[in-house]
C-alpha cells in the first residue's frame, strides 16, 4: 500500500488496512491509543510534544484511535481501533491545542474519520509536513523522532532544522531485515540509509559507525549462543557507493561514501543491505547493545549519534515470527 504520509482519502478501511497489514510505527507514522488524548496539562504537552518532533524531523503522521500490541515482538504494529469520543474530543479541540506550537504549524491536517455504528467514535489522523524551522512544544522544548519516541533535541539538533533552507540536510536511519528464524534465533541483516531531507543537492557524504564484536560484550549483556554474530564482507553495493570493514579491538567499524550527487528526497542504502549479519537468540537483550555513527555531508556540521540494535525498525517480509 501506499506510504502512510502521501496524501489519501483517510476512511476506517484505509486505517484497517493498515492494521491488517501490520504496518509498523517509523520515523513518519505513529499510533497513539484514545486515552493519548486528554485536557489535562500533561496530556496536552505530550500531544504537542509528539506533534513538534515529527514536524522538526521528517514530517509523518499521527493516528490517534489505534492501540499498539503490548507483547514483546509485536511493539510498534497497530493491533485494534480504539474510538475516540468525538463529544468530548473534537477535531477543533485538537485542532486548538497543536496550535499551541510555537512557531504554530499552519499546515498541518486533520482529518477526522467516522466509524461505522459508532455516532461518537471517531479516529483522528494528523498529517505534519516537515518543517524549514524548529518548533517548541508546550514546555518550551524542542523534540525529535527518533525510531518510534519523541525525544529532546541536543542545541546543534535545532540549529540544524533551523538552518534547512540554507545548509544539507542529510539524516540516516538503520533499518533491520529478518532473513529466517528457528529454534536457535534470528538472523538480520543491518541496511543503512542516507537521506537527502532538505532543498540542497548533497554533492557528496560519508558515514561511519561503530559495532561492538557481540562476543565480545557478552559478558555485560548476558548473550549466551555462539556464534553471537558475523560481519560479512561488504557486497559491491552500486557504482556510486564504497564501502570498508575493519576490526579495531572489540568492535567492528564500517565506512559507507558516496560518489555521485543525492538530489533532495533522494536516498541510497535501502537496498544495499551488505554489512552485517546478526544471528540472536529471540530473547537476547541486545536491547542493551548500541551501534555508534557518524555522519558527514558537504558542508553540513557533523552528525552523530548512537542507535540499541533492539530499537532498530524490522523489516519482516512475509516470514511468519512467532
Amino acid at each position: 500500500m501506499d506510504s502512510p504520509n502521501e496524501k489519501k482519502a483517510w476512511t476506517q478501511d484505509t486505517i484497517q488496512q493498515l492494521i491488517n497489514e501490520q504496518v509498523e510505527e517509523s520515523l513518519i507514522l505513529d499510533y497513539k491509543a484514545a486515552d493519548a488524548l486528554g485536557k489535562s496539562d500533561n496530556k496536552k504537552a505530550e500531544i504537542t510534544k509528539d506533534v513538534s518532533a515529527m514536524a522538526n524531523s521528517a514530517g509523518g503522521t499521527i493516528i490517534y484511535g489505534v492501540r499498539e500490541h503490548k507483547e514483546r515482538g509485536k511493539r510498534h504494529f497497530p493491533e485494534v481501533i480504539d474510538p475516540v469520543d468525538r463529544a468530548q474530543y473534537s477535531k477543533e479541540w485538537l485542532d486548538q491545542v497543536i496550535r499551541t506550537i510555537e512557531p504554530r504549524i499552519d499546515t498541518v491536517i486533520v482529518h477526522p474519520v467516522s466509524l461505522e455504528n459508532q455516532p461518537s467514535g471517531v479516529v483522528y489522523v494528523v498529517e505534519i509536513p516537515k518543517s524549514a524551522t524548529a518548533h517548541q512544544a508546550r514546555d518550551r522544548k524542542y523534540y525529535r523522532r527518533y525510531n518510534f519516541a519523541s525525544v529532546p533535541m541536543h542545541d546543534y539538533e535545532v540549529r540544524d532544522v533551523m538552518n534547512r533552507a540554507t545548509l544539507p540536510d542529510a539524516q540516516v536511519e538503520f533499518l533491520c531485515e529478518l532473513l529466517d528464524w528457528s529454534d536457535k534465533g534470528e538472523r538480520l541483516m543491518l541496511k543503512p540509509v542516507v537521506h537527502n531531507r532538505g532543498s540542497r543537492l548533497i554533492r557528496y557524504f560519508k558515514l561511519e559507525f561503530m559495532f561492538p564484536d557481540l562476543g565480545a560484550v557478552s559478558p555485560r549483556v548476558g548473550l549466551d549462543i555462539e556464534p553471537l554474530g558475523e560481519v560479512v564482507t561488504p557486497i559491491d553495493v552500486k557504482d556510486h557507493t564504497i564501502a570498508s570493514v575493519s576490526k579495531e579491538r572489540d568492535w567492528w567499524r564500517v565506512k559507507y561514501w558516496s560518489g555521485r550527487p543525492l538530489f533532495p528526497e533522494d536516498k541510497t542504502g535501502t537496498e544495499d543491505g551488505f554489512l552485517l549479519k546478526f544471528h540472536l537468540k529471540q530473547d537476547v537483550l541486545y536491547e542493551e547493545v548500541y551501534l555508534h555513527w557518524r555522519l558527514w555531508a558537504d558542508d553540513m556540521p557533523l552528525r552523530q549519534g548512537k542507535e540499541a540494535l533492539g530499537g532498530l525498525p524490522t523489516y519482516r517480509k512475509s516470514i511468519q515470527i512467532r
